[in-house]
């Protein structure tokens, strides 16, 4: 499965953020600015997106 530019992005900020700040997770806004995308389009596409990315990986095929 192939993850698309934004859903990769936000990603690999998702990993960075928790990296640096030690487990913690980043807010909606710091996400939406440095992803430069919209609430709208985090949240109807791009999170989905890695919420099937995590299920495939996790080999639960079943849920997508």
């Amino acid at each position: 499965m192939k993850l698309s530019k934004k859903a990769q992005r936000l990603l690999d900020y998702l990993a960075e953020y928790e990296e640096k700040n030690n487990g913690e997770m980043p807010t909606l806004g710091e996400i939406v600015k440095n992803c430069n995308t919209t609430v709208k389009t985090l949240l109807s596409k791009t999170w989905p997106e890695l919420e099937n990315f995590a299920k495939f990986c996790a080999g639960d095929k079943n849920e997508m």
